[in-house]
C-alpha cells in the first residue's frame, strides 16, 4: 500500500497475493518487495501497478534495494542477486557460506558509490561491485565462540549503516565495528550483541542491544557515551534518530524518545496497544511506525511554547 505522507490518506493498494516478509523497497519510480516463497516483485511506484515478478528459490527476509537498472535481493541461503528492473532477468549473484544455525531474519542490503554492502550469517560484512557483483572487499567482524551452536551464533541481522565515509556494523552475540566504506579496513570493534537495527549521526552510533540497553557510543572510537536500562527485557526495536532524539518502540506499543547527547527521556507515548517490532522510520521531519497490528502511525515533534505564549 501507499499513503500520502503528510495526512495519510491511502493512494493504492495491491494484493499480490504472496506472503511478503521483509518490507518493501522503494525508489523513485519503483517499489520492490520479495516473499517467504523466493518470489520477488517489482511494482510501479506511481499506481501500484505490477511490473514482474520473479523466482529467486529462498526466502526474502529483508527488504531488497533499488539502484539504477536493478534490484538487490539477499536471500536466507546466502545469496545476494541482482535482478534487471526492466524483466526481472539475474544480472549477477554471488553467494556467501551459512553455518548450519542461525537467528530467523537476514540483514538488508544496501547501495553505496557504486557498490553493494551486505552482513550475514557467518558474521562476514561484504562488499559486491553493483555492475557485476565482483566482491571488493569481505571481512570476518564477528568470529564465533563458544563449544555449542547456539553460542556460536554471530548473525549479522542489522542492516549496516553509512555515516561518511564509514560504515557501521553489529552482530548477534558479537562486536559492533567500524569499518571504512571503500577498503573494507576494520577502523575498531567492540564486544556488544544485537539483532534489531542501530542508528548512527556525525558523533554517535546508538544501539539496541540483545537485551534491551539503548547505548551511544562514540563513531570515532567506540566508547561508550551512555547507556540505559530503563527499557530492559521490553524488547525494544531498532533505534532511529528524529530530530535532536534517538526513538525506540516497544513490545507494548509504546513509543520512546531520548536525547541524543544525554540519553535523558523526553516524551513516550503509545501507538496502539500492539507490539512494535518493525524499526520506525523517519522521512523529512515525520517519525513513521507500524505495529504489529498492522496500523501505521506518523507523529511529528512539536515546537515548544513560548513562555507567556
Amino acid at each position: 500500500s501507499a499513503f500520502d505522507a503528510v495526512k495519510g490518506r491511502k493512494l493504492w493498494s495491491v494484493k499480490t497475493k504472496l506472503p511478503l516478509a521483509g518490507g518493501a523497497g522503494v525508489d523513485s519510480r519503483y517499489v520492490a518487495a520479495g516473499s517467504i516463497d523466493g518470489v520477488v516483485v517489482l511494482l510501479s511506484l506511481e499506481d501500484g501497478k505490477e511490473i514482474w515478478r520473479t523466482n529467486v528459490a529462498s526466502e526474502v527476509l529483508s527488504a531488497p534495494a533499488l539502484a539504477p537498472g536493478a534490484v538487490i535481493v539477499r536471500t536466507v541461503d546466502g545469496r545476494i542477486t541482482a535482478l534487471s528492473t526492466e524483466d526481472g532477468d539475474e544480472l549477477w549473484f554471488n553467494q556467501q557460506s551459512m553455518p548450519r544455525l542461525s537467528l530467523r531474519g537476514v540483514a538488508a542490503p544496501i547501495v553505496i558509490a557504486g557498490a553493494v554492502v551486505c552482513g550475514f550469517d557467518n558474521g562476514r560484512l561484504a562488499a559486491y561491485q553493483l555492475s557485476d557483483g565482483d566482491v571488493l572487499w569481505d571481512v570476518m567482524l564477528a568470529p564465533p565462540s563458544g563449544r555449542t551452536e547456539i553460542e556460536r551464533l554471530i548473525d549479522l541481522d542489522s542492516t549496516a549503516v553509512l555515516v561518511g565515509n564509514d560504515l557501521y556494523a553489529i552482530s548477534y552475540q558479537g562486536r559492533l565495528a567500524s569499518v571504512a566504506a571503500e577498503s573494507g579496513q576494520l577502523l575498531w570493534s567492540q564486544e556488544l550483541s544485537s539483532y534489531s537495527g542501530i542508528a548512527g549521526d556525525s558523533t554517535s552510533i546508538y544501539v539496541a542491544t540483545t537485551d534491551s540497553e539503548l547505548m551511544s557510543v562514540s563513531s570515532a572510537s567506540g566508547r561508550e557515551l551512555w547507556r540505559l536500562e530503563l527499557l530492559l527485557n521490553r524488547g525494544i526495536t531498532g533505534p532511529v534518530l528524529h530530530e535532536r532524539s534517538v526513538v525506540v518502540g516497544d513490545y507494548k506499543g509504546y513509543l520512546h524518545w531520548f536525547d541524543v547527547s544525554t540519553g535523558e527521556l523526553q516524551a513516550r507515548i503509545r501507538a496502539g496497544s500492539d507490539r512494535i517490532t518493525s524499526q520506525p522510520l523517519v522521512v523529512n521531519d515525520i517519525l513513521y511506525v507500524m505495529n504489529d497490528g498492522g496500523t501505521l502511525y506518523a507523529f511529528r515533534v512539536e515546537p515548544e511554547k513560548k513562555r507567556g505564549g
